[in-house]
């Protein structure tokens, strides 16, 4: 179990087993700073450690100890999250309270049914449909007839102080010689308490991250969320499953995104603009009715509205494009201005801004053009070499 979040207070508990409590050096994370560091202001957040790793329900023995070993009462209700499971909502874990509260239960649930169910504790319920829980069975020890039921899985766990009071209880008794969390789930049917379960709305949502090919499954299903999210605000991406969407990004109503676009970061884009395939834009601002042709690379740069890039433009950090401007093919841009109407059409490498006007179609073609711009430094600092060195020549 990788982490734990307490909620709400109450009662007393039997004094810790000797076999779990943590020693005051490793009970949490949150300990005295060192004499020439202050105190860190107060988070509500602690962090317990467990330093030897003998499963999920030893995992909560440490938490318990700690409680007991600081005086703090134990919590009526406890919630319990798997660290590996990035794309869980509040509004799931806000339901599975509700449930839980309402049906009065010991323990409760959430559970999804996943294609391959390979690596999942299976949830056996009272009947196929209902909500009253008999046991959870993780895979190792599970016999044939266990795996029959693989409708369920076991993810998020929410329960009251029954539970806490029963970590004593676990035993190692599994091939694994492990503490299991899960174990509990039958020894409080037995004791006639009700354990339910709530099945998730997506599987997706309670997945955990084991290897590099299951969290990049995630990471797919969190870009594929992104991009509907966008579309249902107006936005065309065509193939949405070929590009990569960051969730921070923000796009206009009636822009078009083609297939293998890339929007990463904090990158935002105005209504009415097109980005064709195999563009790369990073934590940039486009304004509206911007054309970005086909292999751009922007990267921290400013693009104002009706301006055209590309194809095959770069736009390195702090390079500014002003309403209008045409940047061509293969031109680089590095703390550049370019003002309004501005044109650099080809072959281009503009670093820094100087002049006080734009320069003509047939300057911005000359390699001897290093920058255009409107209205920054002194037109002193666009005098061009005698001779100048090919912008494509290494620098």
């Amino acid at each position: 179990m990788r982490s734990a979040a307490a909620l709400s207070s109450s009662t007393s508990s039997p004094p810790p087993r000797p076999s779990y409590p943590p020693s005051t050096s490793t009970a949490s994370s949150a300990t005295s700073p060192t004499a020439s560091e202050p105190p860190l202001p107060p988070t509500g957040v602690q962090f317990v450690l467990q330093p030897e790793q003998r499963g999920t329900g030893h995992a909560m023995q440490m938490l318990k100890a700690d409680f007991e070993l600081s005086g703090a009462p134990l919590p009526k209700h406890l919630l319990v999250l798997s660290g590996d499971v990035p794309l869980i909502r509040p509004e799931t874990i806000a339901a599975v309270r509700d449930v839980h509260l309402s049906e009065r239960a010991a323990m409760t649930i959430l559970t999804a049914a996943p294609a391959d169910p390979t690596g999942y504790g299976r949830v056996l319920r009272l009947t196929p449909e209902g909500a009253e829980v008999t046991a959870i069975v993780e895979q190792n020890p599970s016999p044939p007839t266990s795996l029959m039921p693989r409708d369920q899985l076991r993810n998020l766990l929410f329960r009251d102080q029954g539970p806490l009071r029963k970590l004593d209880a676990l035993d190692t008794n599994n091939p694994h010689g492990e503490f299991y969390l899960t174990d509990i789930a039958a020894m409080l049917v037995a004791e006639g308490k009700r354990v339910v379960a709530i099945k998730a709305d997506s599987v997706d949502e309670v997945l955990g991250a084991n290897t590099i090919a299951e969290m990049m499954h995630l990471d797919a299903a969190i870009r594929l969320a992104t991009a509907k999210r966008l579309m249902v605000a107006g936005v065309t991406i065509f193939r949405p499953e070929t590009c990569v969407i960051d969730a921070e990004v923000s796009v206009g109503p009636d822009t078009v995104i083609e297939p293998y676009v890339q929007l990463l970061g904090a990158t935002r884009i105005g209504s009415e603009s097109r980005i064709r395939s195999y563009s790369v834009i990073q934590n940039s601002t486009l304004g509206d009715n911007v054309l970005v042709r086909n292999g751009c690379i922007l990267d921290t740069a400013e693009v104002a509205d009706n301006a055209v890039l590309g194809p095959y433009a770069h736009l390195r950090p702090e390079s500014r494009i002003g309403e209008g401007a045409h940047i061509g093919n293969f031109v680089e841009t590095k703390k550049a201005t370019l003002g309004k109407g501005a044109k650099a059409n080809h072959l281009n490498y503009l670093a820094t801004p100087s002049s006080a006007q734009a320069p003509t179609s047939a300057q911005a073609r000359s390699p001897a053009t290093t920058t255009a711009s409107e209205n920054t430094s002194p037109p002193s600092a666009t005098a061009p070499s005698s001779a100048p060195t090919p912008p494509w020549s290494p620098r």
